[in-house]
């Protein structure tokens, strides 16, 4: 048994060097295909968007008859050809297949495959049926790359190579395959319900993986002598009655994950995240780093991760917080000679069998937890396998765990500035320290001073600090609503800068909030120095400044005077602010309802969004198609506009292609007590039998009031049944309605102003002295200072608010 386990050490440090120092490649391509399911022309060629194919299946044979090339397809709605459950779309060898296009890109980088939805499904058959559906919606080979799809409803439930992979099965031994920011949902097998790798070679980033099933391996299955990388990406919701409810791993695998989320995964067995399971003539090299695994169960074992046979697992700066086995431990089970490396982890609100609440192991495994131990433990089996191989000592700094490198990501500078890669910025500087935030992070608006003392602390010796503008943490929340575009992006780093005092400069990321996420995920993670090579020397939350410093102080030198932090301003933004319902009631929210932020896309116009929809749909909504559906249309400040109540302020039309939503149409009243106002019109409809693979088209007319003129906008949005990643949280919706008693001497409007008057000191009195000055004020009180400064003396007090209130127009 002892010789048995030091072999299976031996392998699994060799595979672990491999995996972390090979890395994938991915050869030029020759000719590009473009595909478009809506081209209509005659004999197409593919050869540009002017003569697309309309079926994706003639893009692949075309592609596989000249030996590869890159495929382009436009947003729609594809499934593969013919009726037989063996109909596949089949990728060819030295294949880049590109989703997400609008249909006039000229650049790869033009695409926005969030906002441009490539769906590839296996609904072959009768609709809402899977007993019909395709085997596998993919089928890739080797040197292959997929990148911006959404890929659904395989159903791999036959015998041999048909049971394997519902929405991806990769031909055994095949290597080189490369996915990207694609989504699996929905898709089903015997093993591995999205993804099956067999002695192959695969590799994923910023992958979703939702609501997949399979015997073994809800989302994904790999067996073999296979090599498995996943970084960036998410799992949630899926199921295996055997082991491993998201992931199995089972004999020769070498498997790498790296900063990625596993949630409410289940299985009937155990590792109600991953399972990996080796014999005493096989063994396992598996890795887990910066992981965090959240509400995952398991009915036998190991609630989130489950390990069987004599194999070294490392697991390292991870976090298990509320998952649960009723039958043994809550987060990981160990057994069968398993020696599990656990550094660094975070362990809360767990459940398992008396005294099992986080880990438990059989008598012949055991846990390592200290850092020491585990590089004796790997030293051994380095001395092991230069016996048994004669081959060159590995060093100790070769069995070191990867450095994390900075993604190949992009930012903007200024306004109107064309893109630059965040490489390039930080390669200017020995160490550059970037910081995560926007106007409706609390946690940032709390803490982001510490930064600013930083910056004046550490800028003279050599390190930069740049903060990076990201998607809006709080929609709604201090009266910002989520842009959508670059331009109104731009517009928030300038409000925030002037707010907020900054002295550090602002960059913005991309619409597609690629930086925001590669960098930090879905962790909460908003610090990170990297050096001028662009290798991460630390990470951590806002709220971590003390060890963000000591760090910094590392890396220079002890700061004799550190700047003082009270001398810096306070913030004129509240960490968390929601305006006060004043005229109009907000809609009731219950958190039973556990609303989600729905993918919405805009249609193109030349007016620019003065209102902008926000629409969240219920958990029974997104997993039936019957449910609670919000309707949020919201001013936003950027344009200085408010409601014209003269007129009809509103009116939405919602189509369904199938299904109802009650009531379709729908205005706002008009508010009889002032002519306008900014607050937000809410609706709250129930919808039944929707289908949830296609989008609602939301039509809204409103009317807004700018500088003595109305202005009315008709807009068009495409509303798509599914969580938007990027659409934040909003807290405190429940707002209840200002209504005093009337009375004859005028009180109600006279209450309502000092109500309202209090709520602008919060937001814009930096000083706190009780009146608002011109250089705090913005918007139309800033261009009408000295009209509603009626005395002269430099604020606007309460009487001045409140006149200023009654009389505008």
């Amino acid at each position: 048994m002892l010789d048995s386990l030091c072999m299976c050490i031996v392998s699994t440090i060799k595979k672990i060097l491999t995996v972390l120092s090979t890395g994938l490649t991915f050869c030029a391509m020759a000719a590009t295909y473009y595909v478009d399911s809506g081209f209509q022309g005659e004999s197409p060629s593919g050869e540009s968007w002017f003569s697309a194919f309309p079926s994706l299946n003639s893009a692949l044979e075309a592609a596989s008859t000249n030996g590869g090339g890159q495929i382009w397809v436009r947003a729609g709605h594809y499934k593969p050809e013919g009726s037989s459950r063996d109909a596949t779309f089949r990728i060819p060898e030295n294949t880049a297949l590109y989703g997400g296009f609008r249909g006039n890109e000229t650049n790869l980088n033009q695409r926005i495959p969030r906002a441009n939805r490539t769906v590839l499904s296996g609904d072959i058959g009768r609709i809402g049926s899977t007993t019909d559906n395709a085997y596998h919606v993919l089928t890739a080979s080797g040197n292959t790359l997929i990148d911006g799809f959404i890929i659904q409803r395989g159903n791999a439930n036959s015998i041999k190579e048909n049971r394997f992979g519902g929405g991806l099965r990769v031909v055994p031994g095949s290597r080189n395959i490369q996915v990207l920011n694609a989504i699996f949902e929905k898709n089903g097998a015997e093993s591995g319900g999205a993804v099956h790798l067999s002695g192959g070679e695969l590799m994923l980033s910023n992958c979703t993986f939702y609501s997949n099933s399979a015997d073994t391996g809800g989302a994904i299955a790999s067996q073999g002598e296979s090599s498995l990388k996943i970084i960036d990406s998410t799992f949630s919701s899926n199921f295996a009655p055997k082991p491993g409810g998201a992931v199995f791993v089972n004999e020769d695998g070498q498997v790498e994950i790296g900063n990625s989320s596993f949630l409410y995964n289940s299985t009937d067995d155990f590792g109600g995240a991953i399972a990996a399971v080796c014999s005493d003539a096989s063994n396992i090299a598996l890795t887990l780093s910066d992981c965090r695994f959240d509400q995952n169960s398991a009915r036998n074992n190991g609630g989130a991760l489950g390990f069987s046979g004599p194999f070294i697992p490392v697991v390292e700066n991870c976090t298990f917080e509320k998952n649960f086995s009723p039958r043994g431990a809550g987060a990981i089970a160990s057994h069968a000679g398993v020696r599990t490396v656990v550094l660094n982890a975070v362990f809360a609100k767990n459940r398992g069998s008396k005294g099992l609440e986080n880990i438990g192991n059989d008598a012949s495994s055991r846990i390592i937890n200290s850092a020491g131990e585990a590089r004796e433990l790997l030293e051994e089996a380095a001395r092991k396998l230069q016996l048994q191989d004669s081959e060159e000592t590995v060093s100790e700094q070769d069995s070191e765990p990867e450095v994390r490198t900075l993604p190949d990501v992009y930012v903007h500078r200024g306004k109107d500035s064309p893109k630059i890669k965040l490489r390039s910025i930080v390669s200017e500087a020995p160490y550059t320290v970037l910081v995560l935030g926007d106007l409706t992070d609390d946690v940032f608006i709390q803490h982001y001073r510490f930064i600013e003392a930083a910056a004046r602390d550490f800028y003279p010796q050599g390190i930069r600090f740049y903060y990076i503008y990201k998607y809006l943490r709080h929609p709604e929340n201090n009266g910002y609503i989520k842009p959508f575009t670059l331009r109104a992006r731009a517009q928030h780093t300038l409000v925030a800068k002037e707010q907020l005092g900054t002295a550090v400069p602002w960059l913005y990321d991309t619409m597609d909030n690629d930086t925001a996420y590669r960098l930090a995920g879905e962790n909460g993670t908003g610090i990170f120095i990297f050096s001028g090579s662009g290798e991460e020397i630390f990470s951590g939350t806002l709220a971590d400044h003390a060890r963000l410093y000591e760090k910094l102080t590392e890396l220079s030198s002890p700061v004799t005077e550190p700047f003082d932090i009270e001398t810096l301003p306070e913030p004129t933004l509240e960490p968390v602010n929601i305006r006060e319902s004043q005229l109009v009631p907000r809609v009731k929210v219950s958190m039973e309802d556990r609303l989600q932020p729905l993918e919405i896309t805009p249609g193109q116009t030349r007016q620019p969004y003065f209102v902008k929809a926000r629409v969240e749909g219920s958990e029974a909504l997104l997993e039936s198609g019957d449910g609670k559906l919000y309707l949020g249309f919201h001013i936003d400040p950027l344009f200085d506009v408010e409601w014209n109540n003269l007129g009809e302020p509103l009116k939405y039309q919602l189509k369904t292609p199938s299904g109802v939503v009650a009531p379709s149409i729908n205005s706002a009243a008009r508010v009889t007590v002032a002519a306008t106002d900014t607050e937000p019109r809410e609706f709250m409809l129930q919808a039944r039998k929707l289908d949830l693979d296609k989008p609602l088209t939301l039509q809204v007319t409103y009317s807004v009031h700018r500088n003595k003129r109305n202005i009315e906008v008709t807009q068009n949005y495409l509303v798509y049944l599914q969580k938007d990643r990027f659409g934040g949280e909003v807290f405190g919706r429940q707002i209840p309605l200002v209504t005093p008693a009337e009375s004859p001497s005028g009180e109600s409007s006279t209450t309502r102003s000092s109500s309202a008057y209090r709520a602008m000191l919060r937001r814009y009195d930096i000083d706190r002295n009780g009146k608002l000055t011109a250089d705090e004020v913005i918007g139309r009180l800033h261009t009408y200072f000295d009209r509603i400064d009626s005395n002269s003396d430099g604020a606007i007090d309460a009487e001045e608010y409140a006149e200023y209130q009654e009389n505008r127009s």
